[in-house]
């Protein structure tokens, strides 16, 4: 049995050499809360050991994240930094790759007026649209991972100690993305085969409607003509 420290080693691998595929002289963009730090500095080291130029860490808060938006002026909303918009589109363009570690607390913004939380998305989206169109036709390596926050874990496990809530939710997550295996990446690759392969059988079958039965259940879903199935990861245009 590994231990966690050994499995945190494997999901840091997993990252860098897999979910960012980092090659000699790119940079890594990791975009994170400063409760993840320790997964970050490990990301960051395998990063540097594939042979990184560079890694570069936006680190957020959710304290802070969280006063912003009870005591900002409203109007504040509709604004997003342009340097943010400089700095993520120059990386993309010269090739970087961009890993987002997923720790929000799922209640962080609980009881916040609904029009500042509206605002501030139309705005990002707005001032993020040449960068996100870029990601989704994949002309950058980019991934998105997670790792617990104490809020995120007490959602998830209530009904454990506050102590071991944390690990918990470490644990489920070693198990979702294979660092609990003594080689996670060839586990994680020879998933991605098998997805793709899924995939590709259910793009051959072209099926029309998908239907779902079981005590209690009676689900159909009529499918778009000439949908395509993904599975796993994608392939940058390099």
């Amino acid at each position: 049995m590994l231990s966690f420290e050994q499995k945190l080693e494997n999901y840091a691998s997993l990252i860098a050499e897999v979910g960012a595929n980092i090659q000699k002289d790119q940079t890594l963009f990791i975009s994170a809360s400063i409760e993840t730090v320790e997964l970050v500095r490990k990301v960051a080291d395998k990063a540097y050991s594939l042979g990184a130029r560079q890694v570069i860490v936006d680190w957020a808060d959710e304290e802070l994240v969280k006063l912003r938006y009870e005591k900002a002026p409203a109007e504040s909303f509709s604004d997003f930094p342009e340097w943010k918009v400089m700095e993520r589109e120059k990386l993309a363009e010269g090739g970087a790759a961009f890993v987002s570690v997923v720790s929000q607390s799922p209640d962080l913004l609980k009881g916040i007026e609904p029009s500042r939380i509206a605002n501030a998305q139309k705005a990002a989206g707005k001032a993020l649209s040449n960068y996100r169109k870029m990601l989704q036709a994949d002309r950058f390596s980019w991934s998105v991972v997670a790792a617990p926050s104490k809020a995120w874990a007490a959602k998830m496990f209530p009904e454990l100690e506050e102590t071991e809530q944390v690990p918990a939710l470490w644990e489920a997550i070693f198990s979702a993305v294979r660092a609990d295996v003594a080689d996670p990446v060839a586990a994680w690759k020879e998933l991605d085969k098998t997805l793709n392969e899924k995939a590709d059988y259910l793009n051959k079958k072209a099926y029309a409607t998908l239907q779902y039965r079981a005590p209690g259940t009676n689900l159909t879903i009529d499918l778009p003509k000439g949908h395509i199935w993904c599975g796993g990861g994608s392939v940058n245009v390099d």
